[in-house]
């Protein structure tokens, strides 16, 4: 269809939509329209029809504040046309955006530092030093739908010279990771020069190691067959000819590590940083990870079960007969780092504060337990470790019960053991 054509229509039928829709609400709604019809295709017989089954969606997903009659105006005039309009805009960047003979290639992602300004020289006292545009360079993004192309932007600040990464800023040999509150790309992450990770592969990775035990060695082989091996679709970088999409070992390793750092440093240490010029590239992040496990072991763990890549890691130890044997070992926290923290609550040790006359305590208590499996540390096993079950009471159970005489509280608590005997 013709745009005169599309307006001659619109000016004879509903002149009233040429004063009420723009541009933007007819390009908006055909592209939907138009995936809901080549998706349905072959199910669901769409027609002109349609149009009171479609539009309340429409309307929905479009967040749109346009009647409804100007939406069935819409269809009736664009329904013969949507088979025509449909198109796969990631699909065809994918498939055509590096192609040979381009003035520019364009990529999937664009990723560039989340500041403008160097946060190495911000002092309130001197003027903010605006970043200058150092180099761009393509890579690829691993993701769980397979291998994406990549612009890489790095910014540097003209007074100190500190460059600045998609993910994190370096300076003479430090890494610094951007926190939450800077900008963190919360999608993907930076792992190497030339390649990312987005956060949900890392994720189904490490599921996949706690789960079904599966080894870094294997995930990378699993990926590489699945989306790298005889897929003849994945562009070669123009300005990185040598670099290939395969995802390495090291790659793996490094790309899990530092998803488990990213997710622990807003809350354990605020940025994560990295020594890249005195420390081994396979021990650069064992720094970072002693800190995290110091944290845990005194601040606790939401869960129990820990896993990172370097608990599937195996270990070769000569044994007398000259034979090798390896070791996979699974750290659980609680067990491994520290015991697990005293279950006394907050209003329970604001209880205790207050009968001994002291300030409400700033946070949970820290002291480690005697033995795995008790609840309370030991000063507060004395004080505490009589409670009725049936949480907040502050009376103590009856001798032989673990609750106190009021029947709701006992019955909350057979409930409970009902439920948890499995």
């Amino acid at each position: 269809m013709l745009l005169a054509t599309f307006i001659n229509i619109v000016s004879s039928d509903c002149p009233e939509l040429l004063t009420t829709i723009t541009i933007s609400d007819v390009i908006r709604f055909a592209s939907l329209a138009a995936e809901i019809y080549t998706r349905t295709e072959g199910a669901w017989n769409m027609t002109l029809d349609s149009a009171d089954d479609v539009i309340p969606f429409l309307r929905t997903a479009l967040n749109s504040s346009l009647p409804t009659k100007a939406f069935r105006h819409l269809w009736r005039i664009l329904f013969p046309t949507l088979s025509q309009i449909h198109i796969r805009p990631a699909n065809l960047i994918q498939q055509h955006g590096y192609q040979s003979g381009l003035p520019e290639s364009i990529p999937e992602f664009f990723l560039t530092p989340p500041v403008k300004k160097c946060l190495v020289c911000a002092n309130p006292s001197t003027p903010e030093i605006r970043l200058q545009h150092r180099s761009q360079i393509d890579g690829y993004v691993y993701d769980v739908d397979g291998v994406h192309t990549a612009r890489i932007y790095t910014m540097k600040c003209p007074k100190c010279t500190t460059h600045y990464r998609p993910s994190y800023y370096s300076e003479d040999g430090t890494r610094t990771y951007y926190s939450s509150l800077i900008g963190r790309n919360q999608v993907a992450y930076q792992v190497s020069t030339h390649f990312f990770m987005t956060h949900q592969l890392a994720e189904l990775f490490l599921n996949g190691q706690m789960l079904a035990h599966i080894s870094n060695f294997n995930l990378v082989n699993m990926f590489n067959l699945s989306y790298v091996n005889d897929v003849t679709d994945i562009p070669r970088l123009n300005g990185a000819p040598t670099v290939q999409p395969f995802i390495s070992e090291s790659t793996c390793r490094d790309a899990l590590d530092i998803h488990c750092l990213l997710n622990r440093a807003d809350a354990c240490f605020g940025n994560l940083i990295v020594d890249t010029k005195t420390t081994a590239s396979d021990q650069r992040y064992h720094d970072p990870m002693q800190q995290v496990l110091e944290w845990i072991a005194l601040e606790g763990t939401k869960h129990r079960d820990h896993v990172c890549s370097a608990c599937v890691q195996l270990t070769s130890e000569t044994a007398e007969n000259g034979n090798e044997g390896y070791i996979r070992a699974v750290v659980t926290d609680g067990v491994t780092i520290g015991h697990w923290r005293c279950t006394a609550t907050a209003d329970q040790l604001r209880e205790l504060a207050v009968s001994d006359g002291l300030p409400p305590p700033n946070g949970p208590c820290t002291t480690p337990l005697a033995r795995v499996h008790d609840c309370f540390c030991p000063n507060h096993q004395l004080r505490l470790g009589r409670r009725c079950h049936a949480q907040p009471c502050s009376q103590d159970a009856e001798n032989g019960s673990a609750t106190c005489g009021l029947q709701e509280h006992v019955d909350a608590y057979a409930r409970f053991k009902a439920r948890v005997k499995w």
